[in-house]
């Protein structure tokens, strides 16, 4: 016996869960922004709002005078942490 099973336009999927680190403040313009970052150096941060590199160094100092910021802040530097060694 089969069996078939019948959708319409109707049923609607779960929308997979948003990923990532969202919007960071920057330590250089002060704007929530996004960020790149070379993944074989980690490093320094790229702000699309301001279009600067910011060091992890200055992010860090930064850092350190802002407690609303550091939860968002330490999540990316945490997970840049785990990232191997490079060849």
């Amino acid at each position: 016996m089969t069996t078939a099973t019948l959708t319409d336009s109707t049923t609607t999927q779960p929308e997979a869960p948003t990923r990532g680190f969202g919007c960071l403040r920057c330590p250089n313009c002060n704007e929530e922004a996004t960020f790149t970052v070379y993944l074989d150096t980690l490093e320094p941060f790229h702000c699309a709002e301001c279009d600067e590199d910011i060091p992890t160094a200055d992010v860090l100092a930064w850092l350190q005078e802002r407690e609303t910021e550091q939860a968002k802040w330490r999540r990316l530097l945490t997970w840049l942490d785990t990232a191997p060694a490079a060849e």
